[in-house]
């Protein structure tokens, strides 16, 4: 490439990232938070030090790297923006490493950074996927690098182990692909090199005793909400079996589906995930694409095994321990973008090559099978952009506006729909009370949970108590489940904006006045 070429794809590379951080920016200023990022973002804000966070994070299923960066911005501020704009920060960290150092063409890094994981799942939605898609990118990068950084690559292994439970499950066969790479690209085999030896021995030996910290760390205690459930003789594993099977269809067009409303249904697909027929139609389709991801990435031994290794670990993992969102799926496109990174990068050495002899035929239809892939991806990139300004993500933003407002800012909450309540008390920063758990909380502890009836009794006499020595109490209820709509005599429900959230969820709010007190309760008016 000569200099004029360089020079314009390198302007072109300085428009693509400026253009993904003013579209990834204006996108997280049009999202309204869900649980699941405000929940993290409380128990790393709440938590009275750094080891009762290790240990509300174990029933959270999550490693710490995410949250204690979480809590290195609360020290600074309590906002929830600060949060966003971290989040944000890393999105643009990956659009960067894609754009400046990965060996793809110009088009397919643009395609990349533009695709649905990286413009909204992994950069909208404040979660510890995101940076676990940055550290897998980082190690890409250092291991390919000219000079090559092995000692920096395995340290971003490391981290990428401790951001989540399936950054741990990625971090397993990247480093099984570098060390495949690392002994085909030495001239002799490294098992012979004294120094080499003991380079993969210590690398080894770090990244399992990380694999067994952070499994010690996410294995939910017995009082947990949730548990960990290996599958692997249920009843129906066929139907598992073949739900996961169809995953690389559903991360290739994540196309969204709509509720009857016409809302735009979040972690939904192009196809339908239940029925015989709908799963046999995405499994032929999801054979198909991995025969061609695997074509890709086939030009190198290393890839392959990268690829393959993530493949059996991460579909494995999905219908046997935990059949996850897209936001856990994505991870197998990830996979695939870091094998063929691997595959694309020159080669180290002769015989790393497996397809060597007809790869000058087939570079041609690697590239454009390659790139048509990717342009898949960005179609739903479009839906998602155009969904998040037009509809709200979650209902929480607007319930706190509403409890904000001077007739019922001192009004207490009583969070019945559980956990849905908890990021209206998150947003508001004040506690609710969580009659599942019996207490006031701006987060879900997710342990000793009381639901059902019983969780409405003690709502009903919580209200009955709040009652006493405030005029208003507000109660939080499910929209969908008529097992939690609260019902009390006199209850008046305040309107909200028609549609279905995003995240699915929906609220009801209802104030419930004490006899003494006026009526008049006009919040938002």
């Amino acid at each position: 490439m000569d200099d004029g070429t360089a020079s314009a794809d390198r302007r072109l590379e300085c428009i693509a990232l400026f253009a993904f951080s003013l579209l990834t920016g204006w996108l997280n200023l049009h999202h309204e938070p869900w649980h699941d990022e405000l929940q993290a973002w409380r128990i790393a804000l709440d938590s009275s030090s750094i080891a009762d966070m290790f240990a509300n994070l174990r029933y959270e299923g999550h490693p710490p790297l995410f949250h204690l960066l979480l809590r290195l911005v609360g020290a600074f501020t309590h906002a929830w923006s600060a949060a966003v704009a971290m989040h944000w920060l890393i999105a643009c960290l990956s659009a960067w490493m894609v754009l400046w150092h990965s060996p793809f063409t110009l088009l397919q890094r643009v395609l990349v950074v533009f695709g649905y994981f990286f413009v909204y799942e992994y950069a909208v939605i404040v979660r510890p996927y995101g940076l676990g898609v940055c550290l897998a990118l980082g190690v890409c990068a250092a291991w390919c690098g000219v000079p090559r950084r092995p000692g920096l690559a395995v340290l971003l292994l490391l981290l990428l182990a401790t951001t989540s439970a399936i950054g741990l499950l990625l971090a397993i066969p990247l480093a099984m692909g570098l060390l495949v790479d690392a002994a085909g690209s030495s001239r002799g085999a490294w098992w012979l090199d004294r120094r080499r030896r003991r380079q993969v021995l210590l690398a080894g030996t770090l990244l399992g005793v990380t694999a067994l910290a952070v499994i010690g760390l996410i294995i939910p205690p017995p009082d947990a909400l949730y548990q960990v459930r290996l599958e692997l003789f249920a009843r129906d594993r066929l139907w598992l079996i073949g739900r996961a099977a169809s995953i690389p269809a559903r991360v290739l067009l994540p196309w969204a589906q709509h509720v009857p409303d016409g809302s735009t249904q979040w972690g939904s697909w192009v196809f339908p995930q239940t029925g015989r027929s709908g799963i046999l139609v995405a499994d032929i389709v999801s054979l198909l694409a991995m025969a061609l991801m695997t074509f890709v990435v086939a030009r190198r031994r290393a890839a392959l095994v990268l690829w393959i290794g993530s493949s059996v670990i991460l579909l494995g993992f999905f219908a046997f321990v935990f059949g996850g969102g897209l936001r856990h799926h994505g991870y197998l496109i990830i996979a695939f973008l870091a094998a063929a990174w691997l595959a694309v990068s020159p080669a180290r050495s002769d015989g790393v090559q497996p397809l060597a002899q007809g790869d000058t035929a087939t570079a041609r239809w690697r590239r454009a099978s390659f790139t048509a892939l990717l342009a898949l991806m960005v179609l739903p990139s479009v839906q998602f952009a155009i969904a998040e300004v037009r509809e709200p993500f979650s209902d929480a933003s607007q319930i706190a506006g509403l409890l904000a407002t001077d007739s019922l800012a001192a009004a207490p909450v009583v969070g019945l729909a559980y956990p849905w309540s908890q990021p209206v008390a998150a947003l508001l920063q004040r506690p609710i009370y969580l009659p599942a758990e019996s207490r006031f909380a701006m987060w879900a502890a997710r342990r000793n949970v009381v639901q059902g009836p019983a969780a409405m009794s003690l709502a009903d006499s919580t209200v009955r108590v709040l009652l006493a020595t405030h005029c208003h109490v507000v109660v939080l209820s499910s929209r969908g489940n008529k097992d939690q709509q609260f019902v009390w005599p006199g209850a008046r429900e305040l309107a909200l904006d028609a549609g279905t959230p995003m995240a699915g969820a929906a609220l009801r709010v209802w104030v419930v006045t004490a006899s003494r007190c006026s009526q008049a309760v006009t919040p938002g008016r």
